[in-house]
């Protein structure tokens, strides 16, 4: 599938993540799924273990798994290393913000960065000769690791993919534009954020690398909504994501109310976990919607997909939180349009790169609960609207959005770094490539 250039060993690619098993970032794992599948050796880091009983595709370490050799540090020729790492996370303590928590974090940092160079040296393949990249997902807290990792390892490249709140609401924009500056290139998994960091004085990302989904290749067929008569079957609305303010949950409930008044019969899911959640079910009991919207917690993806293939329509009014804080692409929409489900969303963040309005869904302002119920009955009472919209969406997401190209995408990009640093250094230390 792709080759690394100057060099007949392909790199040996490392994978630094927030989360294991995966919970709420499953499209981190689908694209190192994708990696594994071809073919590829993989290690996985993470710095947070979950409560998911989601399977992976490989094994995933963290540092309880090294911290031994970190406290006994028995082979004294990695002495070196741990000053290269000490250095770079000193360094990075200098960007703001400027808080005895940004020191105790980057002290955390320092550790891990510690355990994933132990991993990569401790690793049976990785040898002398072998190249190393090291790869980030989100441009805060791993992409530290995997800068003070590769610091310590001389020769090694890293990089990161920047997703969202990451990028347009980061703790510092000056330690964003340094981090990506000194990692070794970063992506972006839309375009909308792409400009975002170049906004804030970063180089400009090396490419667009999509959160992809997996495109089934055959959807079971769906029964269709009916019209709101007191003996037709009840519509099913899904909403998918976390309890908090960013997903405009808040707004769906209230929709409910508007499309409860013009006698739809319908029943609303929202399958969400987090701080919002009892907020939420409070708000539902005071709009007298709490018979028709039922909250199902956290699911599995498996659960999550089996509850799309039997709903009618799906709603993620996403909007800017108060905080700042918004969505890049939500990978949970495509999911939607791939498994044949006409979605109704907002133009917040990269959406508008994945929801057309009119072409592949349905888009709304955000903040209105109007709107939404609106759409809902558009989608409910035009047959020829919602088959045309499902076709197209499902075409856009299999060329645009497919994990397996898009993580394709990023070993060429890495196969093509790692060869253009090792012929950097093929005069002086050819023993490294």
């Amino acid at each position: 599938m792709s080759s690394a250039p100057l060099t007949t060993k392909l790199p040996l690619l490392v994978y630094v993540i927030h989360e294991a098993p995966p919970a709420t970032q499953t499209f981190v794992w689908r694209e190192i799924r994708s990696v594994v599948q071809e073919k590829r050796e993989v290690l996985v880091y993470y710095l947070h273990k979950t409560d998911s009983n989601e399977p992976l595709p490989c094994r995933a370490y963290s540092i309880r798994d090294v911290l031994s050799s970190i406290l006994t540090w028995k082979n004294l020729t990695l002495f070196p290393t741990f000053l290269r790492c000490l250095r770079t996370a000193v360094e990075l303590c200098t960007l703001p913000p400027y808080t005895p928590r940004n020191i105790l974090t980057q002290l955390y940092a320092l550790l891990n960065g510690l355990a994933v160079v132990l991993l990569i040296t401790q690793h049976d393949g990785a040898k002398a000769s072998r190249p190393v990249h090291i790869h980030a997902h989100f441009l805060a807290r791993c992409l530290e690791v995997a800068i003070i990792a590769s610091a310590g390892l001389p020769g090694t490249t890293c990089s990161g993919t920047g997703h969202a709140g990451d990028v347009t609401n980061p703790q510092s924009t000056i330690r964003l534009r340094a981090l990506a500056n000194r990692a070794t290139f970063v992506v972006c998994a839309s375009y909308q954020l792409s400009r975002a960091l170049v906004a804030v004085g970063a180089e400009r990302p090396r490419a667009t690398i999509r959160c992809g989904v997996e495109i089934p290749n055959r959807v079971p067929s769906r029964s269709r909504p009916c019209p709101a008569l007191p003996h037709s079957p009840s519509i099913r609305i899904l909403s998918v994501g976390r309890a908090v303010p960013k997903k405009g949950f808040d707004d769906c409930i209230i929709a409910a109310r508007h499309l409860a008044d013009t006698g739809l019969n319908f029943e609303w899911q929202i399958i969400a976990d987090g701080p919002q959640l009892k907020y939420l079910k409070a708000l539902a009991a005071e709009y007298a919607v709490a018979s028709r919207v039922t909250f199902l917690g956290f699911q599995s993806v498996s659960r999550v997909i089996e509850a799309m293939r039997m709903s009618d329509v799906f709603v993620l009014p996403s909007k800017l939180a108060t905080d700042g804080d918004s969505d890049g692409i939500p990978v949970v929409l495509m999911e939607a349009m791939a498994n044949h489900l006409p979605v109704i969303t907002t133009a917040v963040g990269g959406i508008p790169e994945l929801v057309i309005d009119g072409e592949t869904g349905l888009v709304v302002p955000q903040n209105s609960s109007t709107e939404i119920s609106t759409a809902v009955r558009r989608l409910v009472d035009d047959d020829h609207l919602r088959e045309q919209l499902i076709r197209a969406a499902f075409l856009h997401v299999s060329e645009a959005f497919n994990c397996s190209r898009e993580a394709a995408k990023l070993l060429r990009l890495v196969d093509s770094v790692v060869g253009d640093s090792c012929s950097s250094r093929v005069s002086e230390r050819p023993q490294d490539c």
